[in-house]
């Protein structure tokens, strides 16, 4: 219970309450069962875990129960089901409350109870900055739970404590979470091929563990939107009259190096950079097609076009990455 205090019974759960209607209806936008079967579910679990955190605030001065939903929240892009959005609104019920697995068994079900305890076991893990342990600390919580739904909501868990890392009054204690979840968590999203959960992070570490260097990148980044606007729309139409309608692209979209990223490249002694702006591949271009031969026919045109640079190309899809992930 270390972000919780305890308070009078008066709290006002208005904010709590239309955060959980929204999350309501963003979660009736993807799932193909009857919206009303959505809210009955979420609002049952929602009013159970409000009940059952009732009077403990988090250090911001909200509610707790706010906690639980922003998790939740950030699980939306995943297209998570029913029960993974369960577990994420009840998962420090077991910890941090009264209630136990049977009670949460009782009122919604086998998986949501098993996903709870395990998500209690897990808060029992502990980075002690011991560089030896980190592989084998990763290799425990991905090996120890048989669902990983459980994973998936405790990095959503640990993403909303990193947002709301400032409001802990203990520095040391703010880097050792911030270490802890850079060398454990971020790499196991990663692993997972969670990459938008991974960046999100790490970005939150980078603030709490190098806060100057954090100021210095995000400000040359935004000193750069209107670069990155340009290039987009110029790589888009450039990209589309090079290779022939013949061959159906998907998507063009585009990413921006993550801002630990940067860092991480910048503070390597073979780069002599200084700034953001310094860095070949801060933009970048995907293009998604529909088969993998097609994938090569479409480095072919654009081979025709560009110059490759030396011994930077690579194929992952020959040689996959560690976690599956494939592209040219």
């Amino acid at each position: 219970m270390s972000d919780i205090s305890l308070t009078s019974p008066e709290i006002d759960y208005q904010k709590s309450d239309e955060l959980m209607r929204k999350l309501i209806e963003e979660v009736g936008e993807y799932m193909t069962i009857p919206k009303e079967e959505i809210e009955k579910t979420l609002m049952e679990t929602y009013l159970f875990a409000r009940e059952a955190h009732h009077g403990q605030m988090r250090k911001s001065g909200d509610p707790y129960i706010t906690h639980p939903i922003q998790a939740a929240f950030l699980l939306l892009h995943l297209k998570p089901d029913l029960t993974s959005l369960q577990s994420c609104i009840l998962h420090d019920v077991i910890e941090d409350t009264i209630f136990e697995k049977a009670e949460i068994e009782k009122r919604f079900g086998h998986d949501v109870a098993v996903i709870c305890e395990w998500l209690s076991k897990l808060s029992a893990i502990k980075y002690r900055g011991e560089e030896r342990t980190v592989e084998s600390l990763r290799k425990m919580l991905i090996a120890m739970v048989e669902d990983l739904r459980v994973i998936i909501v405790k990095l959503a868990d640990r993403l909303h404590n990193m947002q709301t890392l400032e409001h802990h009054p203990d520095p040391k204690k703010r880097e050792r979470i911030a270490l802890e979840t850079l060398n454990i968590y971020a790499p196991i999203a990663d692993r997972l091929g969670i990459f938008r959960m991974k960046e999100m992070l790490e970005t939150e570490c980078f603030r709490v563990l190098h806060p100057e260097e954090f100021l210095k990148i995000t400000h040359e980044l935004k000193d750069l939107k209107d670069e990155q606007e340009f290039f987009i729309n110029e790589a888009r139409t450039i990209i589309r009259e090079m290779i022939p309608e013949s061959v159906p692209i998907i998507d063009i979209s585009y990413r921006i190096k993550a801002p630990y990223s940067i860092f991480k490249k910048l503070q390597r002694k073979e780069y002599s950079y200084s700034h953001a702006w310094d860095l070949y591949d801060l933009f970048a271009i995907r293009i998604i097609t529909d088969t993998i031969p097609r994938c090569y026919e479409v480095l072919w045109f654009l081979h025709n076009v560009f110059v490759p640079m030396p011994k930077r190309f690579k194929d992952y899809i020959a040689l996959p990455k560690e976690n599956g992930y494939q592209s040219l």
